[in-house]
């Protein structure tokens, strides 16, 4: 992988000239804590733990949703991919591979709710069954195609990934603000 001495370094300058290839970024407005995290029904060994969860759902909320021009074209997709990581390097990759569309931080807040609900045994202020649906979506790779119910999320449409990415993002929001009642939004520069 070779990158181009005349790539711009600034992550801004980066994302412009990427645009300019075909990738669009929407950055949300960041999400931080503000107030208290309410705590009170955590043991004060699993406090460290469950603030650690909620930072994980922060971080993925603050995540972009980077779209290419690709559609549900999957193999195009991934032959300009390899063109832009020859072409940019890690500094295609640091941008593109922190979009929210992406399975890995999609599994990331499941696998945060999920400890929260399992492990710390909380109540997260979601339905365990509401959970479980949209965790199902989101199937591990291994999974196999005699497997009742199989939509591996590789295979969705791109109108099916957003109300994917809506859905996870409505849990994760829903969860954050039964344990931080007053999260604070900076809006994005």
């Amino acid at each position: 992988m070779t990158e181009d001495e005349s790539v711009p370094n600034s992550k801004e300058s980066i994302a412009e000239t990427l645009q300019s290839e075909g990738l669009t970024i929407h950055y949300n407005d960041h999400l931080e804590f503000s107030g208290e995290i309410n705590l009170r029904n955590v043991s004060p060994k699993d406090k460290p733990g469950v603030v650690t969860v909620l930072k994980t759902l922060v971080s993925y909320l603050n995540k972009p949703l980077v779209y290419d021009r690709f559609g549900d074209n999957n193999e195009a997709r991934e032959v300009w991919r390899r063109k832009m990581e020859d072409k940019y390097g890690s500094k295609f990759t640091d941008i593109y591979n922190q979009g929210r569309f992406r399975r890995l931080n999609l599994s990331l807040p499941l696998t945060a709710i999920e400890t929260l609900m399992v492990v710390f045994e909380l109540d997260a202020g979601i339905k365990k069954e509401e959970f479980e649906e949209i965790k199902s979506k989101v199937k591990p790779r291994k999974a196999t195609e005699d497997q009742e119910g199989f939509e591996p999320y590789a295979h969705l449409t791109l109108k099916e990934k957003e109300r994917m990415v809506a859905k996870i993002d409505q849990l994760a929001l829903k969860v954050l603000t039964h344990f931080v009642p007053e999260l604070r939004e900076l809006k994005s520069t």
